[in-house]
């Protein structure tokens, strides 16, 4: 009993946090499918239930990413998500609870158990380290705000690949930090197996720290010969979730390459080009859909910054930096739509927790400026993070124009939440004009299977349209 006490008391603010963690999880999960993560659930009942990769007899229908072979329908996300979260589906039909049966509970358990509860073991993770070096208060600060202060949150309430993405790169950082301290040849078959994993999971964040993983546990060897069997053993491990995904393809599309590089391209989506385009880089920062905008915690790493202009930044710890900025780089250079109808800058996510990791070790000694500055951050940062949670999947474009997706969200939420239409009417022509605002609200209500709202919405924007003013009529 005593070692409990003292578990518990050593650990209370761990505690605290990861049951804050839970609780808001418990609340925000979303129980439907919308178009993005559409063909994703579909590819799971059917190999659960049909056990087949087509997608033609799935009761979803709600999705635009599919492709047809051979008479078939397929989704063309990448496949190896669904297919490692079916396992779960399984499972959850022995205790009988099934699309056909328990569609929307079954999405829930499926989010909730498959996708938001690695937010618990991201913030166990970042925890633990962060305590080695801070204080348990603070590393527990720094792990509970990694997730709830930030757009990890605001996606790891419906199926994407950003959220186990964010959890597989910190481990894959702090094995590599752990190796360059004390190389052993099990954890460099651990970083391989994550850095593979990484890339099955985040195509871009995976090559480029499959080659900055190779060689941060190569270079500390001076020999070129003695490199080899490091670079062996460690391309083996990545090599292993690798072949899974090309498994996977084959059995699938009866070939090895992924189908979404190839569909995206044709819709100007992701191509393979450079796109130089500053404004949109400066939006991708700083805009209405800015990762720093949508996180603000984020403008902390000036700490990092500043200690690595002034020498006192750890080798590795630069390296980790120039590999986020080289993604970030990419990211820039060959998107031009911010990830579609969504919360924010999406493709960054999986960056977030380790950014975290640096920054809260490298705050300097707490004054009152510094304690006022990370508690205004983080304050807005979980308001955005939950505001983002309610619809991550925003209708962030109207008529090919930007909609402010924070504002468009507030503005659902009123018109959801408040009796008459006015505080919504009001914010939206502050924010985003009544048109957009509407349209807004009719595509988001959709989204979240909220037909009524839709409606009632769609009834006021024609009374508005044809009188003036909007019919009035209170919920």
């Amino acid at each position: 009993m005593s070692d409990l006490k003292a578990f518990i008391l050593r650990h209370r603010w761990a505690m605290l946090g990861a049951g804050i963690i839970l609780l808001l999880g418990l609340a925000n999960v979303k129980a439907t499918v919308d178009t993005n993560d559409g063909s994703r659930m579909a590819v799971i009942q059917c190999l659960g239930d049909d056990g087949t990769f087509a997608i033609d007899r799935s009761c979803i229908r709600v999705f635009f990413d599919r492709i047809t072979i051979n008479g078939n329908t397929y989704s063309d996300k990448p496949l190896f998500l669904p297919t490692v979260l079916t396992p779960l589906y399984l499972l959850l039909k022995v205790f009988g609870i099934t699309f056909a049966t328990h569609f929307h509970l079954t999405v829930y358990l499926l989010n909730l158990l498959g996708i938001y509860s690695l937010n618990l073991i991201l913030f166990w993770v970042l925890y633990h380290r962060l305590s080695q070096e801070i204080s348990p208060a603070m590393a527990a600060l720094g792990g509970a705000s990694a997730v709830l202060s930030s757009l990890v949150f605001s996606y790891s309430t419906v199926l994407n690949n950003h959220t186990p993405a964010a959890l597989v790169l910190l481990l894959l950082v702090l094995a590599l930090e752990q190796f360059v301290r004390r190389p052993r040849l099990g954890l460099l078959l651990r970083i391989g197996l994550l850095a593979g994993l990484l890339a099955a999971l985040e195509l871009v964040f995976g090559a480029v720290f499959l080659l900055l993983g190779l060689g941060l546990v190569c270079f500390p060897v001076k020999k070129w010969m003695q490199r080899l069997p490091i670079a062996a053993v460690y391309l083996a491990g990545a090599a292993v979730p690798l072949g899974g995904v090309l498994v996977i393809n084959w059995i699938a599309y009866g070939g090895i390459l992924p189908q979404y590089v190839g569909t995206a391209a044709h819709d100007g989506t992701f191509l393979f080009g450079l796109h130089w385009q500053p404004g949109y880089w400066a939006a991708c920062l700083f805009g209405e859909r800015g990762i720093v905008t949508c996180s603000p915690t984020l403008l902390l790493l000036f700490f990092p910054l500043r200690a690595w202009w002034r020498g006192r930044l750890a080798g590795f710890d630069r390296c980790i930096l120039l590999g986020l900025g080289a993604t970030l780089g990419i990211y820039l250079l060959i998107t031009i739509d911010f990830g579609g109808w969504c919360f924010g800058f999406r493709y960054l996510v999986p960056a977030l927790p380790v950014l975290w990791w640096l920054i809260f070790r490298m705050l300097p000694t707490p004054t009152v400026v510094t304690r006022l500055l990370l508690a205004a951050t983080l304050t807005a940062g979980t308001a955005i993070a939950l505001l983002g949670a309610y619809n991550c999947w925003a209708p962030a474009e109207a008529d090919r124009k930007p909609v402010n997706a924070m504002a468009g969200n507030l503005v659902c939420i009123l018109y959801e939440y408040s009796p008459g239409p006015q505080p919504a009417v009001a914010l939206m022509e502050r924010t985003i004009g009544r048109k957009a605002g509407y349209a807004y609200l009719i595509s988001t209500y959709q989204i979240l299977k909220k037909y009524d709202l839709g409606r009632q919405a769609d009834a006021e924007y024609r009374s508005w349209l044809q009188t003036g003013k909007p019919n009035g009529r209170s919920r």
